[in-house]
């Protein structure tokens, strides 16, 4: 009663369906888990039992990436305490205990997340270069790919460069960035 545990395996009994959530490296115990569609009696299984992790999980890995989704069990029932005698004024004490659980594993999260924006987010330089240059649709595309490109090889400093430069048009920005790009992709090239 009381522990919590990082699910790493989620079964749905009716179903058969299985979801496996990251494993995120933290030194939290972690168990399987079965969801039920009826409140658990029997605990057949060495794993936690709930009614809603399967559902929350597939509608959860809908909406974000998989890296993002986890599902933390505090043990409400077991055995020798049945669910139809768990005291609903001492939930908020189960989850006093698992305080600096619940932080750690947020604090991860917080961390996670904020890798995953500054990952997918676009540089500023491509919103200075849309404003500076006429872009048709399909270069505006091709420009969000090359600004993440330079980005991801460490030479944010050179798109950094190419934005402060005068370009004829759009068409002759783009050729510089692929120029770049073409180079920084060639063996033994060392970013800048």
């Amino acid at each position: 009663m009381g522990s919590g545990f990082l699910i790493d395996r989620i079964e749905h009994r009716r179903t058969g369906e299985c979801h496996w959530p990251p494993v995120p490296g933290l030194n939290l115990p972690g168990c399987g888990l079965v969801t039920v569609d009826e409140p658990e009696s029997a605990y057949l299984k060495d794993a936690a039992y709930d009614m809603e992790a399967a559902g929350f999980y597939a509608a959860a890995a809908g909406l974000a990436t998989t890296d993002l989704v986890y599902v933390f069990k505090i043990v409400s029932d077991n055995r020798e305490n049945p669910v139809g005698e768990v005291d609903p004024q001492q939930v908020p004490e189960l989850f006093r205990r698992q305080e600096s659980a619940i932080r750690e594993l947020v604090g991860h999260l917080r961390a996670r997340s904020a890798a995953f924006t500054d990952w997918y987010d676009m540089p500023a330089e491509y919103e200075l270069l849309l404003r500076k240059y006429r872009f048709s649709a399909t270069r505006r595309a091709a420009l969000g790919q090359y600004c993440r490109r330079f980005r991801a090889l460490g030479r944010q400093r050179r798109l950094s460069e190419l934005v402060q430069g005068r370009f004829r048009d759009a068409g002759s920005l783009m050729s510089a960035m692929r120029l770049e790009l073409a180079r920084a992709d060639e063996p033994g090239e060392v970013s800048r």
